[in-house]
């Protein structure tokens, strides 16, 4: 495993996703123009030296059932780029300073896949699965496995230094360098997309017209049409994280 030699545009990802994987057209697109932007990003902050500033924060959001292909399209981008990629559970975490795994273990577990090498271990993929089972609990006093989660992991996705142990030595991370890729099955999104979208449907016109009306819709189809005002009215039945851009 090295550092990435060469920059691939988000056609080459999304060509190279094409052969290891069926079908998810959009999600290769938009995975293959996040990751070129995050690296490309990466490098024109590196050129400016300290102080530099990147295209900001370039991490997405996989939805769809078990099965489809997330992990395989993580699995298969970090083999073409040639960075560590670590697989997190969101649903092992707790509050750093309570007993489980606290957030900052994805870090430790890139570093690893690194060989300890920090400056690889930067350049790699956070793959936390489960997003959509990260629940604030409303009925017992500190929520750490909850919102207590939540509000270390916005951290670390906006950035910040995170400073661990690594067999014998303490090493900092800097996790704005990183890429996260959060994926969940969000069981129950299609409907509310659903029930939007028949607000504004209409039956189409003319022999050649293609019918669109939320009735006719795949489940695939549907949540290509997923908005972020979907997944804050979603979040609102406290069914998943409360997720802010």
């Amino acid at each position: 495993m090295v550092a990435i030699a060469r920059l691939h545009t988000a056609a080459e990802i999304a060509l190279h996703l094409d052969k290891h994987v069926a079908g998810q057209s959009l999600a290769k697109q938009r995975l293959g123009l996040a990751v070129y932007r995050h690296f490309l990003g990466r490098r024109f902050r590196d050129s400016l030296g300290s102080g530099g500033h990147d295209f900001g924060r370039q991490h997405q959001l996989l939805i769809g059932p078990t099965g489809v292909g997330k992990s395989l399209l993580v699995k298969t981008l970090g083999a073409l780029l040639g960075v560590p990629v670590a697989f997190t559970a969101a649903t092992s975490l707790v509050e750093t300073g309570y007993v489980g795994t606290p957030v900052e273990s994805m870090f430790a577990a890139l570093l690893e896949r690194a060989g300890g090498d920090v400056a690889l271990a930067e350049h790699g993929i956070v793959f936390l699965d489960e997003f959509d089972k990260l629940k604030r609990a409303t009925d017992i006093g500190r929520d750490v496995s909850g919102e207590g989660v939540q509000n270390g992991l916005l951290t670390l996705l906006d950035g910040r230094p995170v400073r661990l142990r690594y067999r014998d030595r303490e090493v900092c991370m800097d996790s704005s360098r990183i890429l996260f890729l959060c994926t969940g099955a969000f069981a129950g999104l299609t409907a509310r997309v659903r029930a939007r979208l028949e607000s504004g449907a209409s039956a189409p016109l003319g022999f050649a017209a293609r019918d669109t009306r939320p009735a006719r819709l795949s489940e695939a189809e549907v949540l290509d049409r997923v908005t972020p005002e979907d997944l804050i009215a979603f979040a609102t039945r406290g069914d998943i994280i409360r997720y802010h851009q």
